[in-house]
This record gives structure tokens, sequence and C-alpha cells, in this order.
């Protein structure tokens, strides 16, 4: 499981053009405590290596797997939908765009890769999600075709 502390990473003071590498465990805990409302839960491994190409920028390297929870647009019901995710970025240390979006008031001037990391989930995720046939609510299903028969 991640701490709050593990999700922030001041990148000026990353490791001098040396890989670093680390994982974090993503549980039901770490999605409610996002300011968001798409996934319900989960169980995610991240994997990420952080590396300086140069003396102003960062890169970082992030590979993820695992399940998240999230509502069937049918039904309305909890759904589980496998996730995976595997991307490089660079990120410039003194671009106010980059930093200024992956920071928060609490932890100001640190680049919050929990944001990061939810970001490609959300990306990673089906734009329709739904149960598939005959595996949604029964009730709900039989309600919506009530309701468009009308």
């Amino acid at each position: 499981m991640c701490t709050d502390n593990s999700l922030y990473i001041d990148l000026q003071k990353v490791a001098d053009k040396n890989d670093a590498h680390y994982q974090l465990i993503l549980d039901d805990n770490f999605f409610r405590q996002l300011d968001q409302d798409e996934i319900k839960g989960g169980n995610v491994t991240v994997n990420y290596n952080l590396s300086k190409p140069n003396d102003y920028s960062t890169k970082i390297q992030i590979e993820l797997a695992g399940q998240v929870t999230v509502i069937c647009d049918r039904c309305l019901e909890d759904l589980k939908l496998d996730v995976a995710f595997d991307d490089e970025s660079t990120f410039e240390v003194n671009s106010d765009e980059q930093a200024f979006y992956y920071t928060d008031e609490k932890h100001p001037g640190l680049f919050n890769i929990g944001w990061y990391i939810y970001e490609a989930i959300v990306t990673s995720l089906p734009i329709e999600r739904c149960h598939p046939d005959n595996e949604c609510n029964g009730e709900m299903t039989q309600h919506i075709l009530s309701e468009t028969e009308e």
C-alpha cells in the first residue's frame, strides 16, 4: 500500500542521471482519497523509474497493471475492469505548465505522481464501461427497457 508521502516527488532532487526504481500498490483507499468520482476502488501495481536525461528535465517511465472498480454505464452496478498502461514521459523541471498541473496546496513544488498515475489508469479504461451481455443487474435492465418503450 502506498502512503501519502510516497506519491510526491521533488523533481529537482532526482538522482543525477541514475535510474531510481519504485513500486507502489494502489488499493481502494488510494482511489477514495483522490478528488474524483470515476473509479470507486481497485488493486493496481505500479512500477516506475525516474531518471535525469539532463539538468532541466526528469524522465518518468511507468508501467502499471491491475484491476479497478467503476460503475457500469448500463445498470449502474459495480464493474471490475482490468487496466494496463506502459508509458514514458519527460517533465521539464522549470515548466510552469507541467509543474503547476501536477502539484497541490498540501505539497507545493512537489510532483504528484499519484495524480499522474490516476490519469494513466483512466486513460487505459474503455470509453464504454458495461458488463458483458446478460451480466447486468436484471432489475435495472428491465427498468431501463420499460422506460425506453414508453
